[in-house]
Parts: C-alpha cells; structure tokens; sequence
C-alpha cells in the first residue's frame, strides 16, 4: 500500500495525528521552541534593568562590548563626516 493510500483512509483526527507525528520526528516543533527562547535573549540583551531599551553611546559601548566595538562607531563617524549633504 502506497502512502497516499494509506493516508486517504485517515479520518480528520487520524490525518492530524499523523501531522503531529511527522512535526515531532522532524524536529520542527523543536526549532521552534529553540528560535522563541532566541529571541527572547536578545530581547533581553538589549534591555536595561527596568526594561527600557538601552541607548547606545561612544563610551557605554566602550564599557559593555570593548574598544573593538568603539573603533566601529569611530569609523562610521568618520564616513558619515565625509559625505556631502547631495551623497
């Protein structure tokens, strides 16, 4: 018996259960699981104490990620100086 014949004869509880079965051994249901606790560290790795959105300066960057950071900001400011107002 062919798959598609197989699954013709599921009822709708039986077509679902086979969903489910397929998610789970796919490990989508996982994934999923895996990308929501993801975004939740980020959110919270950009948030403050009272969970208010941290603002970035020269000299917290400085403090919270290192100078390698700052040397970025430095040269982002160093183009931005460089463009005329038509660039």
């Amino acid at each position: 018996m062919s798959l598609a014949r197989a699954l013709k004869l599921f009822d709708e509880q039986g077509h679902e259960e086979w969903l489910n079965f397929v998610i789970e051994a796919s490990g989508v249901s996982d994934a999923n699981a895996n990308e929501a606790e993801e975004k939740r560290q980020i959110y919270e790795q950009y948030r403050g104490k009272d969970d208010q959105p941290l603002y970035f300066t020269k000299e917290n960057v400085t403090e919270m990620y290192g100078p390698h950071e700052t040397k970025k900001i430095d040269v982002f400011e160093k183009l931005q100086k460089s463009l005329s107002h038509e660039q």
